[in-house]
């Protein structure tokens, strides 16, 4: 049971750092929100945490679904696509990310 609990603490412990690194380069004010957007989404990829509690995997999954519903408006081909996204759909997938913290402890 302690390995469990201290596999959970350590998942959890990564994707805090994993979220915070995302939320940094939201908050960058020498690119545009368009770049700082994309940087985020980037830093925030990576393998899977199979060690996270069911409604944070949950809450991660409708959250990167909610974010794919709006990339899916725009034809993404490269990553200076990216630029197209409105910013309005830039601060809604920002929010996406922000909403997760309520995971991290």
């Amino acid at each position: 049971m302690t390995s469990v609990t201290s596999s959970t603490s350590n998942a959890i412990a990564a994707f805090t750092a994993r979220l915070t690194k995302t939320l940094q380069h939201f908050e960058a004010t020498d690119r545009p929100k368009w770049q700082s957007t994309q940087d985020g989404m980037i830093s925030f990829a990576g393998p899977r945490h199979d060690a996270l509690p069911r409604k944070v995997e949950r809450s991660i999954d409708a959250s990167l679904v909610e974010i794919n519903r709006v990339l899916e408006k725009y034809p993404i081909k490269t990553w200076e696509d990216y630029q197209m996204i409105t910013d309005k759909d830039l601060d809604h997938i920002q929010q996406q990310f922000r909403n997760l913290t309520k995971h991290c402890r």
